[in-house]
Order: C-alpha cells, then sequence, then structure tokens
C-alpha cells in the first residue's frame, strides 16, 4: 500500500456520488469498528454466496425498492424465447 492521499482539496462533482458514499461507508465502519460496534454488512446472518443479481423493468416513477421481496430478493420472472 502506497501513502494515504489528503483529499481536504478535492473537488468531487455529481458524477462522483458512488466515491463520496463509498468513502463515508468506510469511514462509518472505522468509527464503529472503534467504538466496539459491528460494522455495516458484518454480522449478517446469509451467506454473500447466495447474493444473486435480478433485473426487471418498470415502470417510471415507480420505486425499485416496491418491487422487490422482504429481504430484497427479486420477485420470480418467467423467461421467454
Amino acid at each position: 500500500m502506497g501513502p494515504i492521499e489528503d483529499r481536504t482539496r478535492e473537488h468531487l462533482g455529481t458524477s462522483d456520488l458512488a466515491v463520496i458514499r463509498m468513502r463515508r461507508l468506510m469511514l462509518d465502519a472505522a468509527r464503529r469498528n472503534t467504538r466496539g460496534e459491528t460494522p455495516l454488512a458484518l454480522g449478517r446472518d446469509f451467506l454473500y454466496g447466495e447474493i444473486r443479481p435480478g433485473e426487471e423493468l418498470i415502470e417510471p416513477g415507480v420505486r425499485w425498492q416496491e418491487t422487490v421481496g422482504s429481504r430484497g430478493e427479486a420477485p420470480a420472472t418467467t423467461r421467454t424465447g
């Protein structure tokens, strides 16, 4: 690993939203660990190997969160053709 970069002078734009959110998650995980708490995504009762992608076409204006099951499972679909 190289030296820690000084990010205080960075100018992130709207296209960098994923970078911003990931950094916040990592900082939160470090703070939780420092407090002796379980960091996000650890200690869950599911196997990461069972996580599968899903896809579905939804109408404009429908929130994707409303189309998944209670555990975030994609609804069953029928493939044709």
